[in-house]
Order: structure tokens, then C-alpha cells, then sequence
């Protein structure tokens, strides 16, 4: 068992992806979301790359997984 975030990834016409709704398990602490948000943001980056979009934008209503998302770029 290991850290746990999900997310749901949209896909435009416009080639750009999105990864919203994008959350965490509350009970985790902080650098277990942080963990968590590192392995979603890869993972995510690799389906939008497989699925041929260049770009991903991220929502999310939790502000330290945006920071988290920010410095991977």
C-alpha cells in the first residue's frame, strides 16, 4: 500500500490535456500527499504524452498539490 492521490485527466481538441479534480487522502500527512502528487503528476504526464498532447494543465482545490505540480513544471 502506498500513497494515494487521484485525478481525472480531459483531453481537448486544442492539444492540451487537463488533470482536475485532483485530490489527496485526507488521513496521509504531508509528505505522503506530497508523494502521492509527484507519482499522479508523472503518471499523468505520461498518458497525456501516449496519447499525443504536448501540453497538461492542473486544477486542483488543494493549494500544496498545486504547489507540488508548479515546481515539477
Amino acid at each position: 500500500k502506498g500513497p494515494c492521490a487521484m485525478g481525472w485527466v480531459y483531453f481537448s481538441n486544442a492539444n492540451f490535456a487537463q488533470l482536475g479534480w485532483v485530490v489527496a487522502d485526507p488521513k496521509a500527512g504531508p509528505m505522503t500527499k506530497v508523494a502521492a502528487m509527484i507519482k499522479l503528476h508523472v503518471y499523468a504526464e505520461e498518458v497525456c504524452r501516449d496519447a499525443g498532447y504536448e501540453q497538461m494543465q492542473m486544477l486542483s482545490s488543494e493549494p500544496a498539490l498545486t504547489k507540488v505540480a508548479v515546481s515539477l513544471g
